[in-house]
């Protein structure tokens, strides 16, 4: 017999700790991915508008600054996603969705390792043709599975502000 506080198994994995039992509640979720994906659209605008001021810069200097305006727009997308997901449990896109990421043991922020976790995950599924991203299909509660790795929750930001 297992005599451990660890989570049964969800969906392949152990969740340690255990998800805030509060967001098994649908409201805190429904709707949530077509909210995700308009989020990122406008993420990717953002980051876009970024890289071009990088390489406007860049085309000022006749290109001397080219091989650090390739690095620089190579990790923005990490730097971006993780420091607005860490600090503010929301990227612009997001906030502009009504999504915002916590921790799913804690409902609070995630931490800078976690909003790092998610993002790097996150990259890697869509270097893998979006194929990870599909888990979304079979999860009913509506997770990627950069989520579940991360321990985190994608959540409607309005139900979370009035839960609080």
């Amino acid at each position: 017999m297992n005599q451990s506080n660890e989570k049964p198994l969800d969906a392949g994995f152990t969740l340690r700790p255990q998800d805030d039992a509060r967001f098994d509640d649908p409201i805190y979720w429904e709707g949530s991915v077509l909210k995700r994906l308009f989020g990122y659209i406008v993420d990717v605008l953002v980051l876009a508008a970024l890289s071009a001021g990088i390489w406007i810069i860049t085309a000022l200097t006749l290109g001397l600054l080219a091989p650090i305006a390739a690095l620089a727009t190579t990790i923005l997308p990490f730097l971006y996603h993780t420091a607005f997901i860490a600090k503010r449990g929301q990227t612009i896109g997001q906030k502009l969705a009504g999504i915002r990421v916590v921790d799913a043991a804690t409902g609070s922020h995630p931490s800078l390792i976690q909003a790092f976790l998610l993002t790097v995950l996150f990259y890697i599924s869509l270097s893998l043709a979006f194929v990870p991203l599909l888990y979304i299909l079979f999860d009913p509660r509506d997770r990627f599975l950069h989520d579940i790795l991360s321990n985190t929750r994608a959540l409607n930001a309005e139900t979370l502000n009035k839960a609080v």
